[in-house]
């Protein structure tokens, strides 16, 4: 994947990483906006940047919050992880319901999806190419988005350890052999994480407790 550009942006209430990837035409799509949607649309509007697809790594309410207002303002296209397909309208599953002043504008998305995703589908945009890779454990549905060089982890892989499992469809089992599936990946990325800092998918396999084989043995 050779972007014009790629922009992150902290946001939300669990300051969730949002992510633009832009193309040479100008043409945008925006990985896990996870709130303050005025603002991403005056960044992109400010930049003539068109908005034309929405990607979520998995439903989970704090990478959804600005999900609502992009589509009804732009009309990009979202894209979900087929098997969490049904979390991003219920707010019990999504986990939006845990905080008092929930607003179901923000954490429950109004209409389905119009492209579920699964393993090894591909998502492309003016030649950028962003293939879905099946990371269940944090979310059944859990997945990353692998372009040229980078990695779109979401909350499957962070800085020095992993995400949790999460309550309704997390496995700890599952998410231990998704980060086994990551750390066999040929080749070295920049791994652009849900939350937290930026790392790489060397370092993670050279220093990672979760990444390493001796403490995935020890779990069975």
């Amino acid at each position: 994947m050779k972007p014009a550009k790629i922009l992150s942006f902290t946001l939300g209430v669990l300051q969730t990483n949002c992510y633009i990837i832009v193309s040479g035409q100008g043409n945008a799509l925006i990985i896990d906006p996870a709130d303050q949607g005025e603002y991403l649309l005056e960044v992109l509007q400010r930049n003539r940047w068109k908005l034309i697809k929405i990607l979520l790594t998995h439903g989970h309410f704090d990478h959804i919050g600005a999900v609502n207002f992009l589509r009804e303002q732009t009309g990009a296209e979202l894209y979900v992880p087929e098997q969490d397909a049904a979390m991003i309208h219920d707010l019990y599953e999504n986990l939006g319901i845990m905080f008092d002043q929930y607003d179901e504008q923000l954490f429950r998305i109004q209409t389905p999806a119009e492209h579920l995703v699964k393993d090894k589908d591909q998502v492309s945009m003016d030649g950028i190419i962003l293939t879905v890779c099946h990371t269940p454990g944090h979310t059944h549905g859990s997945s990353v988005y692998i372009g040229e060089g980078v990695l779109f982890s979401g909350d499957t892989l962070f800085q020095g350890t992993m995400g949790k499992p999460g309550q309704y469809t997390g496995s700890l089992q599952e998410l231990l052999h998704s980060l086994q599936k990551l750390s066999e990946l040929d080749g070295d990325y920049r791994v652009l994480p849900g939350h937290g800092a930026e790392t790489t998918l060397s370092s993670e396999r050279a220093e990672n407790p979760y990444m390493g084989k001796n403490l995935y043995d020890n779990y069975y």
